[in-house]
């Protein structure tokens, strides 16, 4: 059996400044464990094949669908849209935290047919989608976050589900992220 260091006072101190405290340093609550901003890709992106991969898929009779000025621009869909997120590894992390920052612009409403929606889920070691927060109908235009921790695995998958129906609205996606929790 091998035994696990118990570090303590100077000593685990230094380990922390060391990244030597069997991982403590690298997954302690907060450290960011995935994180997409959109910063680094290109105006009509539809996917990253980078550190933080993704891709879409679905409908996009007009074009609106991208990448654009740093956010990710879900406009006048007329049909649903899936963002999915690459594999993340949440395994060292005790529970990792889901965070994704979206406004919605426009007209974006509940009227009936409409269907307007934006939904985040998780699929947490290749499960089915479970469904974190949604935002639906009518909505304040300011920043709004779609936030869920406690969610315990090894590898998780974002999904994002989104619609809307009038040739004004968006879904803005300005960020999405996973960090680790105690």
């Amino acid at each position: 059996m091998q035994r696990k260091r118990l570090w303590t006072g100077t000593g685990l101190f230094l380990a922390l400044c060391l990244g030597q405290a069997d991982g403590l340093a690298d997954w302690r609550a907060g450290k960011m464990l995935w994180h997409e901003n959109f910063d680094d890709l290109k105006d009509g992106a539809t996917e990253d094949k980078g550190d933080t991969a993704w891709s879409m898929k679905g409908n996009d009779p007009n074009g609106r669908v991208s990448v654009q000025n740093k956010e990710l621009m879900m406009e006048w869909t007329l049909d649903e849209v899936v963002w999915t997120s690459g594999e993340i590894d949440i395994s060292k992390a005790d529970s990792a935290k889901v965070t994704v920052d979206v406004r919605g612009e426009g007209s974006i409403d509940d009227d009936p047919g409409t269907e307007d929606h934006y939904r985040v889920f998780a699929k947490i070691d290749g499960g089915d989608e479970v469904l974190l927060g949604k935002l639906e109908g009518y909505l304040d235009q300011e920043e709004n976050t779609i936030s869920k921790g406690g969610l315990k695995g090894k590898k998780i998958v974002l999904v994002i589900r989104a619609m809307n129906s009038g040739d004004d609205e968006v879904w803005v996606t300005e960020s999405v992220k996973v960090t680790a929790e105690e």
